[in-house]
């Protein structure tokens, strides 16, 4: 998961580049457009102590992402937290399968953000299996 997550935030952050900065994050009916969006299905292997951590630090340049996750098996009661060095993310408590987590994480404009996912869940030694949905 962290080479995905530090080749999602490349693709985001080289697309933003690639646009024109000026009315980019226009508004529309109240409600601030999304420039990009998608949906990634993952795996994360749970340890014996029922704990799946990662962490990456990619370059963010100052963007916020709206994220969704959901934790799709094994059936079990998670606590989910994600975080970022910029801000955002959040403390999940007793999450169930096919419940929805959203936040928004900020990036550092000028240097690499911290990011973290760390999962534990009262089953041990499982692949677990999640979806994220994410838009800038």
């Amino acid at each position: 998961m962290k080479d995905y997550i530090e080749q999602l935030f490349k693709f985001l952050i080289s697309n933003i580049n690639n646009e024109n900065l000026d009315g980019l994050f226009g508004r529309r009916r109240g409600r601030r457009r999304s420039l990009m969006s998608g949906t990634k299905d993952i795996s994360f292997n749970l340890d014996k102590k029922g704990v799946y951590d990662v962490e990456a630090e990619p370059f963010g340049a100052g963007i916020s992402v709206n994220y969704e996750f959901v934790v799709n098996d094994p059936n079990a009661n998670y606590d989910i937290t994600i975080y970022s060095s910029g801000g955002g993310g959040g403390e999940y408590k007793k999450i169930q399968v096919g419940q929805k987590v959203k936040g928004v994480l900020q990036t550092n404009k000028s240097s690499k953000t911290k990011l973290k996912i760390m999962i534990k869940a009262d089953k041990a030694d499982v692949v677990g299996h999640a979806t994220i949905h994410y838009s800038v």
